[in-house]
């Protein structure tokens, strides 16, 4: 049994990871912190910390009410309850590195938000410390163990598209509201590090590692701080490429496309299918078009392959080289696009 906090009480937290952790039984919730005034770093008046405390206040105790556990008065208090095993890191991407190399330290598996972190290097040192300590460190991209993913492998292998030619893959959606964290630099935003993620982790699904970043490009907008939009064309040796797009001041798209020598694949919801939620997976052939549909809890799913992190080694490599990977590639885009790296 692992026992598990959380260091955020996002809405990605309460909505789909906590409900997923009740459902696992090998994890044991065991709740969730919130941040003090000095982790916060809050430079506010006493007044407007008092109310922005009642605030987490209330939240901490819906998410008592809701899920049970424990509220730990700071990130450091839960970090030192020894009974805790493991953390899901649920904080915007800037503090991701801060809090995850300390949670390391203290010798809990760590399972963080996406990005990883926001700079290549740091990536590399949680790797090299989660090697070091002999702990899990899993990054929550939780589309590729979705069973929609797992049929679009299974038609790839079997050759029904026949030989590969082409993949696209989009993820975009319309701007939110302009105090969330992804229009922040500060707070580690930007549209690559928040969707573009996801179009560099399907490529390497489909294409493999050995997939490189050939070209990119990112856009921005008057009265933003971050980049709003980019495409990266990938490729491999073969001549076989992956033409990616995403934006978070766009019209909404989730779609992969694999497109062969013999047919082609759609996935219209491909990155953020909810809990049970029928996904479509299109498969059109000279033969005709076929339909299927996937149902799956990717967050379950996740959470799962997290635990084998947790006690196998071999799965902690594998996924250590799959950070490593997305690593890399996400900072090569950054470099082709001009962006400087988040702090």
């Amino acid at each position: 049994m692992i026992r598990i906090g959380v260091l955020g009480t996002s809405g990605i937290a309460e909505r789909r990871m906590i409900p997923a952790i009740r459902k696992e039984a090998s994890f044991l919730y065991a709740g969730a912190a919130f941040s003090t005034r000095e982790e916060m770093g809050f430079g506010g008046t006493d007044a407007e910390f008092e109310a922005l405390l009642a605030h987490k206040l209330e939240k901490a105790e819906r998410f008592q009410r809701a899920f049970g556990g424990r509220t730990y008065t700071g990130y450091a208090e839960l970090l030192a309850d020894p009974e805790v095993d493991a953390v899901y890191i649920a904080l915007p991407p800037a503090l991701h590195f801060r809090w995850a190399s300390e949670a390391l330290r203290r010798g809990k598996h760590v399972l963080l938000e996406k990005p990883l972190t926001t700079r290549g290097a740091d990536t590399e040192e949680l790797v090299r410390l989660s090697r070091e300590k002999g702990l899990a460190l899993t990054e929550n991209y939780g589309f590729p163990d979705h069973a929609q993913m797992a049929l679009i492998r299974q038609w790839i292998a079997d050759g029904v598209v026949g030989s590969l030619r082409l993949v696209r893959a989009a993820f975009g959606f319309p701007h939110r509201d302009s105090g969330d964290f992804r229009y922040c630099r500060a707070l580690g935003g930007g549209a690559l590090l928040d969707c573009g993620g996801y179009t560099i982790r399907a490529a390497t699904e489909i294409l493999g590692p050995e997939a490189e970043v050939l070209a990119a490009v990112s856009g921005t907008a008057e009265g933003h701080e971050v980049d709003l939009w980019g495409s990266v064309l990938m490729g491999r040796k073969d001549g076989v490429c992956a033409e990616l797009a995403y934006g978070m001041d766009h019209d909404y798209r989730c779609e992969l496309e694999v497109w062969g020598s013999r047919g082609t694949i759609t996935a219209p919801r491909i990155f953020t299918a909810p809990d049970g939620y029928p996904a479509p997976v299109r498969l059109k052939t000279a033969e005709g078009t076929v339909e299927k549909t996937a149902a799956d809890d990717q967050f379950l799913r996740v959470l799962q392959r997290f635990g084998r992190c947790a006690a196998d080694g071999d799965a902690r490599e594998a996924e250590r080289e799959r950070i490593l990977l997305q690593g890399r590639l996400t900072e090569r885009v950054r470099e082709l696009s001009g962006r400087e790296a988040r702090p």
